[in-house]
């Protein structure tokens, strides 16, 4: 999985940013995603998962920061194409 798009993700689910009456299966999704993403990387050499977890800590720790900004955080959950996330 694409660093940026695994950053975005696994921000969202730690974000936990699901509005009011949505329950936790919402997110069920995401975490298959997540959870497919860890399962390739342990296909992986170990010199390929280090440069894949450098690249993905780094591009986590931007998106992180974008979710600070209210107009980036919902652009970003657009871009995963979640609807009606809180911001």
């Amino acid at each position: 999985m694409d660093p940026v798009r695994f950053a975005k993700v696994r921000a969202f689910v730690d974000s936990s940013c699901l509005p009011p009456g949505r329950g936790a299966d919402e997110l069920k999704y995401e975490k298959q995603t997540l959870s497919e993403a860890r399962r390739k990387r342990a296909l992986m050499s170990f010199t390929e998962r280090m440069e894949a977890d450098a690249g993905c800590q780094h591009a986590y720790h931007e998106v992180m920061d974008m979710r600070k900004n209210e107009p980036q955080r919902k652009a970003l959950d657009k871009s995963l194409g979640v609807r009606g996330a809180r911001v």
